[in-house]
């Protein structure tokens, strides 16, 4: 079953995502509003991974 992170293109979702897609074997799924706050730049090149949805 897939990992639901929300606000993954914040500061610390960013974090939470990048650490997910190191340590786990898990699809991750990035839920976010795109807010002011939000930042696809702070996922580099994590954003494009293949477990990344």
């Amino acid at each position: 079953m897939p990992i639901l992170v929300t606000g993954g293109f914040g500061f610390i979702g960013s974090a939470v995502l990048r650490r997910l897609l190191t340590t786990t074997d898990e699809v991750v799924v990035n839920v976010d509003r795109m807010t002011y706050a939000a930042s696809p730049e702070s996922l580099g090149t994590w954003l494009r991974h293949p477990r990344h949805i």
